[in-house]
C-alpha cells in the first residue's frame, strides 16, 4: 500500500505558518529553484531529488517524509524516509517491526 503524496498541501500549511514565506524566499532559503517549489506546489509532484526534499525538511525543522506525506508519514506499516541530521534512510516494511533507538 503506497503513500499519498501530500506535499502540496504541506508544503503550502508550512509557509502559512512561516507568516506566507514566498516561494521565491523559500527558494532563497534553501538553494532549491522556484521552478522546483512551484511545481511540488502546484502540481503535487513528489521531489526528484532527495536533497532538495531535505533542504526544505530542514529549513523548517521536520522530517522530509513529514514534507512529501503530511504529519506522522512513516507510521511503522508502510515503511518512509526518516531524515537525521546525519543521513536519510528509506524503509519498506513488509511484516511486524519493533523499532528501539539508542544514543551511541
Amino acid at each position: 500500500m503506497e503513500q499519498e503524496i501530500q506535499i502540496a498541501k504541506n508544503l503550502l500549511r508550512l509557509r502559512s505558518q512561516y507568516g506566507y514565506i514566498s516561494l521565491k524566499k523559500l527558494s532563497d532559503a534553501t538553494k532549491v529553484p522556484y521552478g522546483t517549489l512551484y511545481s511540488w506546489e502546484a502540481n503535487n509532484v513528489q521531489p526528484k531529488s532527495w536533497k532538495q526534499a531535505k533542504a526544505v525538511a530542514d529549513h523548517f525543522k521536520i522530517s522530509i517524509d513529514e514534507l512529501v506525506f503530511g504529519r506522522g508519514g512513516f507510521n511503522g506499516q508502510n515503511g518512509g524516509i526518516i531524515s537525521t541530521a546525519d543521513s536519510t534512510l528509506q524503509i519498506e516494511v513488509k511484516g511486524p517491526i519493533e523499532i528501539r533507538i539508542r544514543k551511541p
